[in-house]
Parts: structure tokens; sequence; C-alpha cells
């Protein structure tokens, strides 16, 4: 008994503790969450940085602290060979990509936002704010349940893939991989888009290339927590909803996210966007897969039976934009192959981005107009109404492309998704991008045979 009042005490101590610590930096003027965002991820960079360092002796700290910051901040790019770190240093790697993963961090805001609820009880006086309050407070353990659920699932099916599998096994013991970690730190890896790889001396996964199961298993990992997140967060708030459907004292909040999504979670989004998304995504991939398996075919595929081949071009395609995994030498591809990865990984998350970025708190799409061509549609409209007004049924025309019905025009244009989009794919970069292609298709066994003029 005297333990368990113990317990409660230190527990209801750290609690108030914290609520203290957020009330003192929250009344800091210059602290907003994009700077204590920003200070995370500095202060795990550090503080993971010098937990490296002191686990594995002979590394230089510069070393240990670019490691930690790349995992951390999911880029996964490393100066020293993972593999030979010791197994103190890969489980520290293996908590940066936790610590630094976008679904976790996505639960943040939503905990921030329904603790300034908790704490300002005039926030809950409408209907609508009581329901707000509840979906933020159902909400913010979902990303954590669904990160332990996905990582569990893929970790215990691939745990008994290898185990099960003589020839699985027999390239882990060929190259000295412990079987045992490898699921738990590759899942994790696929999941925080480092790609990280415990196959010694920088080959990455292409000793697994003929092992269909887990390429494509990583592919579906790396999509569930990135750019796809939005898809599968709907989904999962769907399912949530119709399974509350004899709990209407519960189902009224799950509706409120399907309803309001954008005022839950800049990750949760309307239906039409969600679907909008899923298209872009799906048309980047075909782009990119296309001309993966054109290009390399009979380059570094070759070797490979039809079949593996094709695995081997959707796990490059998506994993080469995503995660940073790969099955073949990035060395040996062509400078156009090379060229459509860097466009790949340079389009990145825009089009999450740009999902998020068209929709506003309340789920609608945003009107954002330019000040001064606000002004001049403004005048152009109220030109039309003194003319009809005076009994002038005459619509004044305007030369400059830039004013009155072209700008109204316009404007109704840029508003929408179809819009945004064309204003994206046709940038003068997209052009340049795809010459550069093109070039390289046309030019690749000059560029192969004089590299230091050509490249």
């Amino acid at each position: 008994m005297g333990k368990q009042k113990t317990l409660l005490f230190l527990k209801a101590t750290f609690w108030a503790l914290i609520e203290q610590m957020w009330i003192y930096f929250t009344r800091l003027k210059f602290l907003n969450f994009f700077r204590m965002h920003i200070l995370y991820i500095t202060f795990l960079s550090l503080l993971f940085g010098a937990f490296i360092y002191a686990a594995e002796g002979n590394l230089a700290f510069i070393d240990a602290l670019f490691v930690a910051a790349t995992n951390v901040c999911q880029c996964g790019l490393s100066t020293v060979d993972v593999s030979t770190m010791s197994t103190v240093g890969q489980v520290l790697v293996y908590f940066a990509m936790i610590v630094g993963n976008v679904v976790i961090l996505s639960a943040l805001p939503i905990a921030v936002r329904a603790l300034h609820m908790a704490r300002h009880k005039e926030a809950r006086h409408t209907i609508k704010g009581v329901l707000e309050f509840g979906a933020l407070c159902r909400l913010a353990p979902i990303p954590f349940l669904y990160t332990t659920c996905i990582q569990a699932f893929h970790v215990t099916v691939l745990a008994l893939y290898i185990n099960t599998s003589a020839s699985t096994r027999a390239i882990f013991e060929a190259n000295d991989v412990d079987r045992a970690w490898f699921p738990f730190f590759t899942i994790m890896g696929a999941w925080a888009t480092t790609g990280v790889s415990l196959f010694p001396g920088g080959v990455g996964l292409a000793p697994l290339s003929d092992r269909w199961f887990i390429l494509l298993m990583l592919v579906f990992v790396n999509l569930f927590s990135d750019t796809a997140y939005p898809l599968t967060l709907r989904i999962v708030i769907g399912v949530i909803h119709k399974l509350t459907i004899f709990y209407p004292k519960e189902r009224k909040y799950w509706r409120y996210m399907l309803d309001h999504p954008r005022r839950c979670s800049a990750y949760l989004l309307p239906v039409r966007v969600v679907v909008w998304l899923g298209c872009v995504i799906m048309s980047l991939f075909v782009l990119v897969f296309c001309f993966f398996i054109g290009l390399e075919y009979n380059n570094t595929l070759e070797g490979m039976d039809p079949g593996t081949k094709f695995v081997n071009a959707v796990f490059m395609s998506v994993n080469a934009r995503h995660a940073g995994f790969n099955t073949v030498s990035l060395a040996s591809c062509k400078p156009a192959t090379l060229l459509v990865i860097l466009g790949a990984m340079y389009v990145g998350t825009a089009p999450l981005a740009m999902a998020i970025h068209q929709s506003d708190p309340n789920g609608q799409f945003e009107t954002r107009i330019l000040g001064n061509e606000l002004k001049v549609l403004q005048q152009w409209r109220a030109n039309r109404i003194h003319s009809h007004h005076s009994g002038k049924h005459v619509l004044h025309e305007f030369a400059d492309k830039s004013t009155g019905g072209q700008i109204q025009s316009e404007l109704l244009k840029s508003k929408s998704f179809v819009g945004k989009t064309k204003a994206f794919l046709w940038k003068h970069s997209f052009y340049l991008f795809w010459t550069w292609v093109i070039i390289c298709i046309l030019e690749n066994s000059r560029i192969l045979s004089d590299p230091v003029n050509l490249s």
C-alpha cells in the first residue's frame, strides 16, 4: 500500500513539474512551436551524439554527432559503417530514429492543443469546443498506437520469415548479421525513412535482392510512414468511426474528426485532398518505375530473372525516393537513372506539403490571393457595379492581362487542385529537369567514356 502511494505521488509530481515547465516556456515571447521544434531536434541530436560517442570508443565526436543528427532528422546519411558499431551504438541509432519520426512528432501538436483547451475552460463552452476537445484527446494516442501496431506486425512477420527460410538464414550467416536484431532495426529504418542497413561494406540490402517478400514488405512500411501517412490515418479514423456505431457517445467525436480533419491534425486531410494525394503518389511512382526498369533492365538489373527485376524496380522506385535503401549499386546506374532518382528525391514530400498547404483548419480549400491582385479585382468589380447602376450595361474590357476578368479567371483556376498541380508541374525547373534526363539518355555512352567533360 505504501509503495502504491509513493508511485502515485511521484507520478503526480512528475506531471505537475511538466505542466509548470510548459507554462514557463509558453510565456517566453521568443518561443513558438517552430522554434521549439528546432530546439527539440537540436537537443536530441546533441544528446544522442554524446551517447553514441561514449558508447563507441574509437569514433570521433563529429562522426557520432553526424550519425545522431541524420537519424534524428530522418536523413540516414552516415560517415561510418553502422554494421561495425557496437550493439549499444546501434540501439542508440534505433532510438534516435524513433524520437525523430514524423508520425510520432505529429502527435505533439495534438497533445499541446488538448492541453491548452484543458487549461482554458472557455475554449470548451460551446458544443463545437466540447467535440473538438474530445476529438483531440482521442486522436493524440493514435500515432503512437499506429506506429506500435505497424512495427510489431512487420517485425514479427519478418522475423518468422527469416528464421524459417533456410536460404535466407544462409545469407545472414554469410554476412555475419544478427537475425534477431535485423527485423527491429531494418523495419524502423524503413519506417523512419533513414535507409540504414546492417549489412557490412555499405552494400545496403543488395544481398537480399532476390528476397521478394522482404523487399515488398519494406515498400509498404516505408509508404505507411511517409507520404501515404495521411491516407492511412484517414482510413484508420474511418474504420474506428464505423466500429463505434453502437457507441453514440463516442461516435460523435470520431465523426467530428472526419468532418473537421484539419482542426484535429495537420496530417488528417479532407477526402478530396486525400484522393488527390493518392493519385499524385501513384503517378510519381509509376513514372520513376518506368524510367528505372527501362534504363536499368540490361544494366544493374542484368542477371536477374524478370520477376526479380520487376520487384527490385518497384523497391528502388519507392525507397530511392523515400527511405534510401538500395538493392543495386547506385554507382553503376546510368546517369539518366541517377538524374531521375535525384528528381524523385527533390520532389520528396512536396505533394504532401502541398496537400496540407491547400486545406485550411476547417478542411476547406484556402483561397489565398495576393494583396495587389485583390485590390485590382475589387476595383474591377466596383466598376462593373457602378456601370450597372448608371444604366450602362457595358462590361469594361481590360487590355492588360494582369487586371480585370483575366485576374478573376486566373484566381478561380489557382484555387483548385488542378490549377495548383499545373502550376507545380509547369515551372521552369520542370522543363530544365526533363531536358537533363533526355540529354543523359541520348548521350549516355559519351558521358560514361568522358565523365570529366560531360558530367
